[in-house]
């Protein structure tokens, strides 16, 4: 297993908000911070990630905050993640849960692993393997044109199954939108930024309306 950490600066762009038409991502590096492994995640997940690096701390728990309480109430702790396979384009993990002198692992999300990582500063590792098959050389230069969605980007089981895929770093689009010349998409991305943080500071009936604004403004597009 090789230990890797976040990579803070990539890995908030990917998640920032207004980055609304562009995937939701996990960027891991390994110490040397010459090799980077892509991972593609779900806004949810996303979000609990974003709110721990950036200290944004919600008015009420959210799920990850809510497993570390209960395990807190367990007399447990998590001691570390392990991404430990890639099937299909698809990553697995285990999380690595310790209670006294037991130790166990459970299987879980690698965005999961990655949340509850940071709420316990525990160590990320992941086996040489997937490290070799998936992870990409640091090269600041390489870019792609902007995919229009993010089932142009990853592997087709990701749409059907929702799980973490990797991508390879020729496609992870440039910043910037490319839908800047759309005033409807340009105001129906606004209306989604502000309905994932309404729904992050669980103002749900605020959301709703707002998820409410964007159809009509779809379906008055394609009228």
């Amino acid at each position: 297993m090789v230990e890797v950490k976040i990579d803070i600066e990539r890995t908030l762009n990917a998640l920032r908000p207004v980055q609304v038409s562009q995937p939701r991502m996990v960027w891991l590096c390994n110490s040397e911070h010459n090799v980077l492994l892509p991972i593609v995640i779900g806004l949810m997940e996303a979000s609990a990630i974003y709110a721990e690096l950036t200290n944004e701390r919600p008015p009420r728990p959210l799920t990850h905050d809510l497993v570390r309480s209960i395990l807190g109430q367990l007399d447990t702790t998590i001691e570390g993640v392990y991404i430990v396979a890639l099937k299909k384009g698809i990553f697995y993990a285990e999380l690595a849960l310790a209670r006294g002198a037991r130790r166990w692992r459970v299987d879980a999300r690698p965005s999961d692993c990655v949340a509850l990582a940071l709420r316990y500063e525990a160590a990320i590792y992941v086996s040489e393997a997937v490290l070799t098959e998936a992870g990409h050389e640091d090269r600041p230069e390489v870019g792609a044109e902007e995919p229009e969605s993010i089932e142009a980007l990853a592997p087709s089981q990701l749409v059907e199954d929702k799980e973490e895929a990797v991508m390879t770093v020729a496609e992870v689009p440039r910043s910037g939108t490319a839908d800047a010349g759309d005033p409807v998409e340009t105001r129906i991305n606004d209306l989604r930024r502000k309905m994932e943080q309404a729904s992050r500071q669980e103002r749900y009936e605020e959301a709703g309306r707002l998820r409410d604004e964007i159809d009509r403004l779809r379906n008055s597009r394609e009228a």
